[in-house]
């Protein structure tokens, strides 16, 4: 697979770095899916694994034999130095498949801060007490985020730049259902479930049922706490 692709290229070229990219890591059992590979993780102080592999496999050992110019000392498997692996997850859906603490100390974990300085472009029209507005994205998502924040909303919850792509709120229409059917959806039963509502929606709203019709029919649908961010963040 990949990894194998990713190691036969770094051992045949040695003089060039090469990265292997896992998206979401835990999306699946990381540990199980590695499985042998697991020993490999381990990098002594010039990158190299410090914990060989035996390579059962006929197949495997027939192609790196075939792909390689110089075979691999005792036919054993490991990560050279100029192979990194790198792998992104959300911390907030380490419940989808939890990575275990033996796996997880292997790794160099770096925070990614939230970054609003690239973001799809869209607008969302909205009502406020100062009458029908039209707000970016991003200045939408910032003034949630700052919602979030004071109501001590983990940032791994709140919403990022890339939430939303650019063909779901390019378009008005479009936007008008992104909003509604991904957003404040997200927003209402996932961030909020067991949170005050009314720190961003209007204290009247009861359901997300109401939420959704009251919006469709041009009513204010958040909290005066939320506009005045809003106005804050539009420097208005």
């Amino acid at each position: 697979g990949p990894f194998i692709e990713a190691l036969v290229k770094a051992l045949k070229n040695p003089e060039h770095h090469y990265y292997l990219i896992i998206e979401e890591i835990n999306r699946a059992r990381a540990a199980a899916v590695f499985g042998e590979l697991f020993q490999l993780l381990d990098r002594d102080s010039v990158g190299q694994s410090k914990y060989k592999i035996d390579i059962n496999y006929k197949d495997l050992l027939t192609l790196l034999n075939k792909e390689l110019p110089v075979p691999l000392p005792t036919n054993k498997l490991f990560i050279p130095e100029n192979l990194s692996l790198y792998a992104t997850m959300n911390s907030s859906d380490q419940t989808v498949m939890p990575l275990d603490t033996a796996f997880k100390r292997r790794w160099k974990f770096e925070y990614k801060p939230l970054d609003f300085s690239i973001t799809p472009t869209g607008y969302f029209k909205i009502n406020t007490e100062d009458g029908i507005q039209t707000i970016s994205w991003p200045i939408f998502a910032k003034a949630v985020n700052t919602i979030l924040s004071t109501d001590s909303i983990p940032e791994d919850r709140h919403l990022g730049p890339w939430f939303v792509s650019e063909t779901e709120i390019k378009d008005p229409e479009d936007a008008k259902k992104t909003l509604t059917g991904k957003i404040l959806m997200y927003l209402w039963d996932d961030v909020l479930r067991h949170s005050e509502r009314s720190v961003l929606f209007h204290p009247d709203i009861k359901t997300f049922g109401s939420l959704v019709t009251k919006f469709n029919a041009g009513e204010m649908i958040f909290s005066e706490y939320f506009e005045r961010r809003l106005k804050e963040e539009t420097g208005k």
